[in-house]
């Protein structure tokens, strides 16, 4: 099997990089830039996967045929909820009134905050602007150095915890 098309842990062998510096710098590059392209793709896969955790949990949880009636006596059925809703309201409003748990973000604004945190995220991972892109003025908001910096496990707990403030499935 070529060098080039071996997974990135196996790009350098001991004693491959030898000739110029120039060729060994490039060698070494290349190997960085697989590791990193890995664990970025990594950091994504998580988010997406987190976020859908949530989502489906806010689904299973509603009891079959649900109806919600909103403040201004609007009545949602759960086919409208699972599909036009958004993810806030659903794990707070709707989630309480139909479990009769307290609403996640009135009883734990902690876990509410990783929950939003979570949510933008996913939303700028699935909608990036060019602006989340590149940033010369502030390179450390763009959606790469958020990931780069982000805790892959805090959604992990995010979600165990979520789910067990409605005595999740």
């Amino acid at each position: 099997m070529c060098q080039d098309h071996r997974p990135y842990y196996l790009t350098l062998p001991r004693g491959t990089c030898y000739g110029p510096t120039t060729e060994r710098f490039a060698c070494l590059l290349k190997f960085v830039l697989k590791v990193l392209s890995s664990l970025m793709q990594t950091h994504f896969l998580m988010v997406i996967l987190a976020y859908s955790a949530l989502d489906s949990l806010a689904n299973e949880m509603l009891p079959s045929g649900y109806v919600y009636t909103e403040e201004g006596s609007q009545k949602l059925n759960q086919e409208h909820i699972e599909g036009h809703i958004g993810l806030e309201l659903r794990l707070s409003k709707i989630l309480s009134a139909a479990t009769g748990i307290p609403n996640l973000r009135q009883a734990d604004p902690l876990l509410w905050g990783k929950v939003l945190n979570l949510k933008n995220l996913r939303d700028d991972v699935g909608h990036a602007k060019s602006k989340q892109a590149v940033s010369v003025a502030d390179p450390d908001s763009t959606i790469f150095a958020r990931l780069y910096n982000d805790e892959l496990l805090t959604h992990i707990d995010t979600v165990k915890k979520t789910q067990a403030h409605y005595g999740g499935i």
